[in-house]
């Protein structure tokens, strides 16, 4: 909450007064500022509203009351409720100023009062000015509140001492005990000095409050032995406490925080930087080693490639003179082709003209067989002739017969050849 306004708009008032119309009009206006407002009619029925709310652990935060009422005037009522609470604050509404009614109240501790008639005015001023403590009041218990917050954080994760000016100890916080494993009753009244032995430090403590009495700060990371071989790392300061006047030392606060987990980091990290020193020195020896053996490959690569280029040029040599060689070859290979082409040529032409003379056979043959179908009624009794035909028709059969052998040696032939040029002139080619 920033500003007074707002802090009155939160507070809850007990309104107490015997007119009905002026009650009911200032109700109106008081809920302009408060959060809430219960009216009441007189003292008694006020008395019981903040009774109840009081025995329900609630409270009023404002009373603003007439004097003069019925049943229970203000002054009475004002009284028995500072029998239950003595601090919650009381404006009182009133036309009259005698003494008695005005040391009364200042007795009952009354905040303010209003005189009547009432004006917005003076309503504005008087609540903002009993409101304004009340803000006042209301921001030091946060504040305190915070405080004790801090201060319980503090002291459950920082290592506190006080001490007095001949630095003899008067307080230490439970966990420094727990850690340097003593109970407080026999750290408190002993000197300073008598944690020196469970705590390691770079600096020294000698000449310690001549420095601070010069204004200086004591600080240092020390060490403390919590178990064998285990430490507790603490961010430590010596720091003075000044009084109200901020001139004279009151006390010295020795106060430390934890930096173990950063200790054993950077402890971790020398390690590995060692390490990886180590490990790089390593390499860089077997890198020595390995481009010394490179090296040596390197060159004997050399001369074998060398000796490589030197066959190469041998093998060039010899692949020139098997190409003159199979130039040659197929140069041969290529007459020797041609002279076969022709003969095969001459004979295709001879099958050739066997084929048509078979034909011409055929002819003849079937001529004669027609022929012979035409005169065999007439010529049945010319058997001689007719046996002359017929052998002349086995002279020419078995004569067909041996030209279709010739030309199917001829074919034969033909195709080997064939196949024979053809196979030839493929490996050339290759």
């Amino acid at each position: 909450m920033d500003n007074l306004k707002d802090f009155i708009k939160t507070l809850n008032v007990l309104y107490v007064e015997d007119e009905t119309s002026a009650r009911e009009i200032s109700t109106k206006i008081l809920k302009i500022f408060f959060n809430r407002v219960d009216a009441k009619g007189n003292g008694l029925e006020g008395y019981f509203a903040f009774k109840e709310k009081y025995l329900n652990n609630e409270r009023y935060d404002l009373i603003i009351s007439d004097i003069n009422m019925p049943i229970l005037d203000g002054m009475e009522m004002l009284e028995k409720i500072r029998e239950m609470d003595t601090q919650v604050p009381v404006i009182f509404i009133t036309a009259r100023h005698e003494s008695n009614i005005l040391l009364r109240a200042i007795e009952l501790q009354i905040s303010d009062f209003i005189i009547k008639p009432l004006s917005i005015d003076t309503i504005t001023t008087i609540i903002n000015k009993a409101s304004e403590k009340l803000f006042l009041i209301n921001t030091l218990l946060k504040k305190n509140t915070e405080l004790e917050l801090y201060l319980k954080t503090i002291e459950q994760i920082a290592f506190i001492i006080k001490m007095d000016l001949d630095f003899n100890i008067t307080y230490i916080n439970q966990l420094f005990c727990n850690t340097i494993a003593c109970e407080m009753s026999d750290v408190i009244g002993q000197n300073f000095n008598l944690l020196k032995s469970k705590i390691s430090t770079s600096s020294v403590f000698d000449n310690l409050k001549e420095n601070l009495l010069n204004g200086q700060i004591w600080e240092d990371t020390i060490k403390i032995e919590k178990d064998k071989n285990e430490f507790i790392y603490l961010k430590a300061k010596i720091i003075q406490i000044l009084d109200t006047s901020n001139k004279n030392v009151q006390e010295y606060v020795f106060i430390a925080y934890t930096i173990t987990d950063q200790e054993n980091e950077k402890k971790e990290l020398n390690k590995k930087m060692f390490q990886n020193i180590a490990h790089l020195k390593k390499e860089s020896h077997n890198n020595l080693l390995e481009n010394k053996k490179m090296e040596e490959e390197i060159k004997l690569l050399k001369n074998h490639i060398i000796q490589l280029e030197e066959q190469l040029i041998n093998a060039n040599k010899s692949k020139l003179s098997l190409l003159t060689q199979v130039e040659a070859y197929e140069i041969s290979s290529l007459n020797q082709s041609s002279i076969k082409l022709e003969l095969l040529r001459k004979k295709n032409e001879e099958i050739e003209q066997l084929r048509k003379t078979i034909q011409k056979f055929e002819v003849e043959k079937n001529l004669l067989i027609e022929k012979n179908n035409d005169q065999k009624h007439t010529l049945e009794n010319k058997n001689n002739l007719i046996d002359i035909f017929q052998k002349n028709e086995l002279k020419l059969n078995s004569k067909i017969k041996n030209l279709e052998d010739i030309i199917s040696d001829l074919e034969k032939q033909q195709e080997k050849e064939l196949k024979k040029g053809i196979f030839g002139s493929v490996r050339l080619s290759v």
